[in-house]
């Protein structure tokens, strides 16, 4: 046979079956969390020290180490080759619709800058409820704008300073 020569069916889903076993799954749970790990080493802001003495990253870095080992634990146990039962329907479908729903929260949380605290919190409260199944969607924004307010007071009591984009003219006349 000439050209590429193309898995056939069986050795093509062997080949995804390994990405189903807790084996397969804790070793791309350590890549993401290498990667969080690395960014976070990167970053300016991990290595400023606060009033404690501590380091600003020291705590998110102590967390992502108890979570590797675990995840190491995870690659070596007995269970490592089992495939659980909710994992093994797992499709490509859900692989990418967990994609999409990991960029719309990112993209509505990089947005605070622009859109201000409240509608984006209320997009994120509300879509995330949807995604969750809460029904109707009024019910879904109106537990959206609720928290998003409620929030956005907890932070005012508190002086901690948001973007409130272009309600910032009803946030000083509600906050004097």
């Amino acid at each position: 046979m000439t050209g590429l020569d193309l898995p056939a069916h069986e050795s093509a889903s062997a080949g995804m079956t390994f990405f189903k076993r807790n084996r397969g799954i804790s070793l791309i749970l350590l890549a993401m969390t290498g990667a969080l790990v690395w960014s976070i080493w990167s970053s300016d802001w991990a290595h400023h020290e606060v009033r404690d003495g501590f380091k600003l990253g020291f705590f998110p870095l102590m967390a992502l180490g108890v979570m590797a080992l675990a995840l190491i634990v995870m690659l070596l146990d007995d269970q490592a080759a089992k495939i659980t039962s909710e994992i093994a329907g797992l499709r490509i479908i859900h692989v990418l619709l967990a994609l999409a729903t990991i960029a719309y929260f990112s993209v509505l949380f990089m947005s605070v800058d622009v859109v201000g605290f409240i509608p984006a919190f209320v997009l994120i409260v509300s879509g995330g409820s949807l995604i969750l199944g809460y029904k109707p969607i009024w019910a879904a924004l109106a537990l959206g704008l609720v928290t998003a307010c409620a929030l956005r007071f907890l932070l005012m009591l508190l002086d901690v300073s948001v973007q409130d984009g272009p309600l910032s003219f009803l946030i000083t006349l509600i906050g004097g």
